[in-house]
């Protein structure tokens, strides 16, 4: 018999009803994501999308394999993998309808690769890195290039993009949201998606 030092419950009507009163507070045409990423944070991924596929608009996971289970699971929803994966991997991708995480322009450079030997689109989220240093293309209000080639990822025929974010809006971020304003090519890019 295994012993834990620790456990998790979690009552499942619970998360759907709290998802509801989230829900309740945003914009009508606001998208929902749950993220179940790390086995949704040891919840069980399988348990929490049968309690709240019919609340969610979108599920973010960390691997292409967490996004499989959820397949199995038998959501049909949107998927967005936070991760990397391996071009080789991309077919899987495109049959299950999941959506990558463009979060560097190598990376954008290598599935471009791919995806035009396959001569087939995908869909990506783009993630702007605005101070963690972490993932995400890098972004600055001194670099005019960022700009450039976000807006030119937007048409390219084998990346259709289905969403911008970034993981945290900073002090630098609303600093830079400011000196731009509303014409900006920053908020030309964000009114693209």
């Amino acid at each position: 018999m295994d012993i834990y030092r620790s456990r998790i419950e979690i009552n499942l009507f619970y998360l759907a009803n709290n998802i509801h009163i989230l829900k309740k507070r945003l914009n009508h045409q606001t998208k929902f994501m749950a993220v179940v990423k790390a086995n949704a944070y040891g919840h069980g991924i399988e348990e929490c999308v049968r309690a709240c596929d019919f609340l969610v608009d979108y599920y973010g996971v960390a691997t292409l394999e967490e996004g499989m289970r959820i397949r199995a699971a038998g959501s049909q929803k949107d998927i967005l993998i936070f991760g990397s994966i391996h071009p080789s991997q991309l077919p899987i991708v495109i049959k299950e309808h999941l959506t990558l995480n463009l979060h560097s322009t190598s990376y954008a450079q290598l599935l471009c690769e791919e995806l035009t030997r396959l001569n087939q689109p995908a869909d990506f989220h783009i993630e702007i890195d605005t101070g963690l240093s972490r993932t995400g293309i890098r972004f600055s209000d001194e670099n005019a290039s960022t700009f450039s080639y976000i807006e030119s990822l937007y048409h390219e025929n084998l990346f259709h993009i289905t969403g911008i974010y970034t993981p945290v809006l900073n002090h630098k971020m609303k600093r830079i949201l400011h000196l731009h304003g509303g014409n900006s090519k920053f908020f030309s890019i964000f009114s693209a998606v």
